[in-house]
């Protein structure tokens, strides 16, 4: 039970801060005009207007995420298969392996959004609400579509594993308490 707690974990620490990590990704006009965590901190030192940045980051998400599911979608039948077919250790290994990868290349794309902020300077006359993306798109998405594959590899073959160390008599009573 504790590798299925892990494992959900996991799950959710893939999706949920995501939002405010593509935050800190974007920049504007306006400089920032509160310290992180005071009222009104935009979420991003390079930009001060919280609406821009907020609602920016909100879209990213939204084109991001579904992706990611979409993928998810898509592979989990064939991972769940080859677990069948093949080995369930090894589909979760190969989960975890691109779950390594996939929080590799955020890590890749905030340097890259560091880099980028030291260089930005906005434009003569731009609007002081608009908002630039520091953070490299063709990474981020690279970055979800491996978190989509290893959130596809995982759980279904994870829970396989689970239940084949029960005896047939109580998998089940596993099943309802893994489900739960």
């Amino acid at each position: 039970m504790l590798f299925a707690g892990l494992s959900t974990l996991c799950g959710i620490s893939r999706s949920a801060p995501m939002l405010y990590f593509f935050r800190t990704g974007y920049a504007c006009a306006q400089p920032p005009t509160s310290e992180a965590g005071d009222e009104g901190w935009s979420g991003s030192e390079y930009c001060g207007d919280p609406h821009s940045v907020i609602g920016a980051a909100q879209k990213l998400s939204s084109t991001l995420l579904p992706m990611q599911l979409c993928v998810e979608l898509i592979a989990t039948p064939f991972f769940s298969a080859l677990a069948d077919n093949w080995n369930y250790r090894g589909v979760v290994a190969i989960g975890a392996v691109l779950n390594v990868a996939g929080i590799g290349l955020l890590g890749l794309t905030a340097a890259e959004g560091s880099a980028a902020a030291e260089r930005y300077t906005p434009d003569e006359g731009s609007d002081a609400n608009a908002t630039s993306l520091l953070l490299p798109f063709g990474t981020l998405c690279s970055a979800r579509i491996m978190l989509g594959i290893s959130g596809s590899a995982v759980p279904a073959a994870a829970g396989a594993l689970f239940l084949s160390l029960y005896p047939e008599p109580q998998r089940g009573e596993t099943m309802v308490k893994l489900l739960s």
